[in-house]
């Protein structure tokens, strides 16, 4: 078992918890290009920008698109030069009076994040 550290850009990293060591999987092999995947639903959307919290992976964005259901909302995140999805529920949007714009910390915990080549 390993715990994986996956640049994404500029110094910003994922981390993820897999089975498998870079001994044992070729995709874990330094510099490799691979893919961090994460369901939509498994992503925890702040507005306090230092929450004292246990999850490690913490990217910094801005909401760029809100779509509200009747019971669940779908937010697009922009972070840096990538795009997140996540998916929360219309009642706590509009808690956090989320909107086109706002600053946020989306955060996923490491054994949420799947890596493949």
């Amino acid at each position: 078992m390993s715990v994986v550290s996956v640049e994404i850009e500029n110094g910003i990293a994922l981390q993820s918890i897999v089975i498998d060591t870079p001994a044992s999987a070729n995709y874990l092999q330094k510099g490799k290009e691979i893919f961090a995947l994460f369901k939509e639903t498994e992503v925890v959307i702040s507005t306090d920008k230092k929450p004292q919290i246990s999850i490690e992976n913490q990217l910094k964005g801005i909401v760029t698109q809100i779509e509200k259901g009747s019971l669940l909302s779908e937010l697009t995140i922009q972070t840096g030069q990538h795009f997140l999805t996540a998916i929360i529920t219309t009642a706590t949007a509009e808690s956090l009076r989320l909107q086109e714009g706002s600053d946020i910390l989306a955060m996923v915990k490491v054994n949420d994040i799947m890596l493949s080549d």
